[in-house]
């Protein structure tokens, strides 16, 4: 894939420096195949090379035509570039269209235990009783909500 969008930079860069003195020409070529080089050693893995070489073509164009134009400023120079950017949009949107789909994305692997990854602290044990107060009965407060409330206690009153 990396060399069929290469070969599409390339091709690109004939059409628009197309008609240029060949001095002027070949330093934009060259400009690119630098370009070019630089962004293979920049990434490790062609389907990253490839999106980013893809991006940076399509957003270039506009840039591109804009630089052509400002070598010549007769009108049909400028007629004919945008005649080469239009065709080379057309021909990257088709090239796109025609490329077949990314490989989707591999599922996740599920997770084979719910263990929390480090320990998990035991609960505080329940608050002592409040002082004046036997272990198993109500508490104060609770007592003076119920009676409050008109309930009856839940421990017996002593007389």
């Amino acid at each position: 894939m990396v060399a069929v969008i290469t070969a599409l930079v390339r091709a690109w860069t004939w059409c628009y420096t197309l008609g240029l003195s060949s001095d002027l020409r070949d330093a934009r070529r060259g400009e690119i195949e630098s370009d070019l080089w630089e962004s293979r050693a920049d990434f490790d893995s062609d389907g990253q090379l490839a999106l980013q070489m893809v991006f940076r073509l399509l957003s270039g164009l506009l840039s591109d035509v804009l630089w052509r134009c400002d070598q010549h400023s007769s009108r049909s120079v400028k007629t004919v570039v945008v005649a080469i950017a239009i065709v080379g949009c057309c021909l990257a949107g088709l090239w796109l269209m025609a490329t077949p789909q990314l490989p989707e994305m591999p599922a996740p692997s599920r997770v084979r235990s719910m263990e929390p990854a480090w320990p998990v602290p035991r609960p505080l044990p329940a608050p002592p009783p409040p002082p004046g107060t036997r272990p198993g009965d109500a508490s104060l407060s609770t007592q003076r909500a119920r009676r409050a409330q008109g309930a009856p206690s839940a421990t017996p009153r002593e007389h």
